[in-house]
């Protein structure tokens, strides 16, 4: 036995006596038990129970029916001292060694369990006693069941059906203790015989520490593997917003929140983003004021701040507590994270839909995805910054180039257009000279005559370009009659139609306003958009010039049934020198000023300037003017 109990060891000794006295008597047995067996009876008995009756009646017995029984009684007599001593030596051993047993059985630092194959416990130390916060008593008439967490429940029913075939077994599983607690335990078990019977010997070992460590372990593992992907996709990749995702969703899960989102500071607010686990809308419309809300008192403090229940505390100033309600929200930790100018970005949030404080374990993890969220904002930025810086680098290294390769071309296109005609007409004037029919020398004088008209149209419009450029024009603006304006320009292209056999249709709405405009710049205006139409029409084709009032505007409009613009072209006709063909052999001729004055003059007089192409087809300029107002009276403006 485990526990030996003393104080009824006499009686049960005395029982078995008489039980034997009366065998003994009924069945006329002989008593053959051995001379050891007498040796340690009588020891026994003259030990304890010399003066007991059932001693006397058994002697008495014995004395009657064994004749051989009185001499060996005599020497047994002779040795009782001796026996008795020595079987009380050995008494008081076995006392010790039980006692000292139930010392150390009972102080084991591990929780000791006997229990039968249905779970009923025979045995417990005072360990377990501890362990689960019951009496021993109360666990001796309690099952394994009782105690096993409800998830482990069919786990140790297929470990006891192990145990028949093994004689030793290891195992993870959980126990509740009296208040419902959970306590972690490893469990090693095997077969044991107990009183006789076979039994099931379990020791507990608390690991409640071991599995804290290892969940740390997990979460840094955990942490680590976001921290590898976070940078691996600042690096790789410069889309902010999916990675905003992915740290919102992990901050969620490595602190078993219900909600994470973000709040960027922008100005004197804060606005909510990248919301995770949220079932409503509301936390995504919310504008925090500078100084309300729990975001702003975490900019400010610029530490974490845990707030156990966001409804009762007394720092927040002014917080959304509709929107959080409708939410069902409850706790908060909300972290800042800062540019490195130390400049307050924003907030990462993590919340829950139950009161609870948030662990210290649940702190650094944020802080460390503030951190990273830091990181990554900036960098965004930065490459954003670096973006444009290099497409502005880029634009002016085209410019440039563009313009290395425009002064070759202004040189060649001005030489070209300015000696073309001269050579024409000293051609002619010597021609002239030469010619006896006076006809035929008119002709070669006004062929003269055109070719330096020509040429003065070029340089015109170079000496206005510069000037336009250089701020020297300035608009004299007045009323001015566009429709006369119009009839009178068109009346100077009438030779250049005839020439190139082109029709010409003048289509002016009635009753047209004046414009608000600088009569010679308007001129201008006209003659280079003429001068085009008939450039690069085709032979037998038609011009149609147009105006007419739209949108509190004076709208104009030359049309031609030309070779028409390609249209990757179209945005790039108004620079400056630029032609559509700039080979040297091109066909058609001009400096490829002309278009530019175009839009210059006329976004100077407050207007815009518009073309509509096809090729092979025509194209069609428009352009619009204000239409004067007498209030405007006659003012001046900047050209």
């Amino acid at each position: 036995m485990l526990q030996g109990d003393t104080a009824c060891e006499g009686n049960v000794m005395l029982k078995f006596l008489k039980k034997l006295t009366l065998t003994i008597k009924s069945r006329k047995l002989s008593i053959a038990i051995g001379a050891s067996g007498w040796v340690m009876l009588l020891s026994y008995l003259s030990y304890e129970y010399k003066e007991k009756a059932g001693f006397s009646e058994l002697f008495v017995h014995l004395t009657e029916t064994e004749p051989l029984f009185i001499p060996f009684f005599h020497i047994l007599i002779l040795l009782a001292p001796v026996l008795s001593t020595a079987f009380a030596y050995l008494v008081s051993r076995k006392q010790e060694s039980e006692r000292k047993f139930r010392i150390l059985f009972d102080n084991a630092a591990d929780a000791i369990f006997i229990h039968d194959f249905e779970g009923h416990f025979l045995e417990v130390n005072l360990t377990a006693c501890e362990l689960l916060d019951y009496s021993r008593d109360e666990l001796l008439q309690m099952k394994m069941a009782d105690i096993e967490a409800p998830e482990y429940a069919t786990l140790a029913r297929e470990r006891l059906t192990e145990l028949d075939r093994r004689t030793r077994l290891s195992f993870e599983t959980a126990y509740l203790r009296r208040d419902g607690s959970r306590i972690p335990v490893e469990i090693s078990s095997r077969l044991i015989e107990y009183e006789g019977s076979p039994a099931i010997l379990s020791i507990a070992r608390e690991i409640t520490e071991r599995k804290r460590l290892e969940d740390r372990l997990r979460r840094s593992i955990e942490e680590l593997e976001v921290v590898v992907e976070i940078q691996r996709n600042i690096i790789e990749r410069h889309e902010l917003s999916s990675l905003l995702k992915f740290i919102v969703s992990k901050a969620r899960e490595l602190t078993q929140a219900d909600v994470a989102f973000f709040g960027f500071v922008e100005g004197d607010v804060i606005r909510h983003h990248t919301l995770v686990g949220t079932r409503t809308r509301e936390l995504e419309n919310i504008e925090l004021e500078r100084g309300t809300g729990l975001g702003w008192l975490v900019v400010k403090e610029r530490k974490p701040v845990v707030v156990e229940d966001f409804f009762t505390d007394p720092r927040l100033v002014n917080p959304p507590y509709d929107a959080v309600r409708k939410e069902g929200l409850v706790s908060f930790l909300a972290v800042p994270f800062m540019s490195g100018k130390g400049e307050p970005l924003g907030v990462l949030y993590v919340a829950n839909r139950r009161k609870m404080r948030f662990t210290e374990e649940h702190i650094r993890t944020l802080v460390l995805l503030a951190t990273l969220t830091s990181v990554a904002v900036e960098h965004a930025r930065l490459y954003e910054e670096l973006r444009r810086a290099y497409e502005e680098l880029r634009r002016a290294y085209q410019e440039l180039k563009s313009l290395d390769e425009l002064k070759g071309n202004i040189i060649a296109n001005v030489s070209h257009e300015l000696r073309t005609p001269l050579t024409i007409a000293r051609g002619a004037i010597e021609l002239a000279r030469q010619e006896k029919d006076p006809e035929e020398r008119n002709r070669l004088l006004k062929m003269a005559e055109d070719a330096l008209t020509r040429q003065n149209f070029i340089v015109e419009n170079l000496i206005e370009a510069a000037k336009i450029r250089k701020g020297e024009r300035r608009l004299k603006l007045e009323p001015v009659d566009v429709a006369e304006l119009i009839k009178q320009v068109s009346d100077e292209f009438k030779p250049m139609l005839v020439k190139a056999k082109l029709t010409m249709e003048i289509s002016l709405a009635e009753d047209l306003p004046k414009v608000r405009a600088d009569r010679e710049q308007l001129k201008l205006v006209v003659r280079n958009l003429l001068n085009n139409a008939i450039k690069f029409n085709r032979e037998g084709g038609r011009i149609n010039i147009r105006a007419e009032k739209e949108h509190g505007m004076i709208k104009v409009c030359v049309s031609d049934t030309g070779i028409g613009i390609p249209e990757d072209r179209l945005d790039k006709i108004f620079e400056r020198f630029y032609q559509v063909d700039s080979s040297p052999t091109r066909r058609y001729g001009g400096a490829g000023m002309g278009l530019a004055i175009v839009k210059e003059v006329v976004e100077a007089h407050g207007g815009r300037v518009t073309v509509e192409s096809e090729l092979g087809k025509g194209s069609t300029f428009c352009f619009t003017l204000p239409i004067w107002r007498e209030k405007n009276g006659e003012d001046t403006a900047g050209g």
